[in-house]
């Protein structure tokens, strides 16, 4: 029972930290947070991702604010906090930066009808798709089962975000309102330039899907900040399942 009302009153509180967070000032806030910071309360603010609720130019005050109040963490817990904070706030600025880029390169091709914008990334699909499977082929043995195996579950894998990435593309077209009811796009375009242009957008789109990927194994605990150099826009990632960081390290050195 007495979990139970613990439970509740920090669900309370973090209802209205989320409030403090979204207006980029949670100073009033610092007694509640000190008595509260610990590895549970960590982990909740990193799962509501509070950090990004903020306003981007108060960002970096509310971590400093956040750090203030962590004080008492052991110095492994401290600074996995710091890196986390840092890493968060950097990589969704690059996520941001890269949709405005995506959108203004969308924008710069215009509006699409529904049949060309489906028809383009049909093309493009099997033709990325067919490269990759004849790679796949091409370096196949008879004797390296192991090894096709993993070549072909790579190839699943890069199949998932070549999806993943067309979908983004088109649905960053439809959020931009450039895809049209019509049959026609209205105007005569060549259509080598434009699959080169989708091209170009759609690994905008890979990466844009990769980094934010990343950004969510980060916030729900899958993956830890092990360093953190923002100055040089350098993060390193391990796991955080200790079995799977060594799986990771004893893969590398065979490799």
């Amino acid at each position: 029972m007495e979990i139970q009302e613990n439970n509740k009153k920090i669900d309370k509180f973090f209802k209205k930290l989320t409030m403090h967070c979204s207006m980029g000032d949670v100073s009033s806030l610092s007694s509640e947070i000190s008595m509260l910071m610990g590895p549970y309360f960590i982990r909740r603010f990193r799962e509501h991702k509070l950090i990004l609720k903020a306003p981007v130019e108060s960002r970096c005050d509310l971590a400093t604010c956040l750090l203030s109040c962590a004080q008492e963490l052991e110095q492994v817990e401290y600074e996995r906090l710091e890196n986390y904070l840092e890493f968060s706030i950097a990589g969704d600025m690059v996520c941001k930066n890269l949709l405005k880029d995506i959108h203004a390169k969308i924008r710069y091709i215009g509006s699409f009808c529904e049949l060309e914008i489906l028809d383009i990334a049909d093309e493009i699909y099997n033709s990325i798709a067919t490269n990759m499977a004849n790679s796949l082929l091409s370096h196949s043995t008879a004797n390296q089962i192991a090894e096709h195996e993993k070549r072909l579950h790579d190839l699943n894998g890069n199949l998932v975000d070549l999806s993943s990435g067309l979908a983004r593309v088109i649905n960053e077209i439809h959020h931009l309102g450039l895809i049209n009811n019509s049959e026609m796009s209205g105007r005569c375009r060549d259509r080598e330039s434009i699959l080169a242009a989708t091209q170009t957008i759609l690994k905008m789109c890979c990466q844009l899907n990769s980094l934010e990927w990343l950004l969510d194994e980060v916030s729900f605990g899958k993956f830890f900040v092990a360093e953190s150099d923002c100055s040089n826009a350098h993060f390193r990632l391990d796991f955080t399942d200790a079995k799977m960081a060594l799986m990771r390290r004893l893969n590398s050195c065979s490799e």
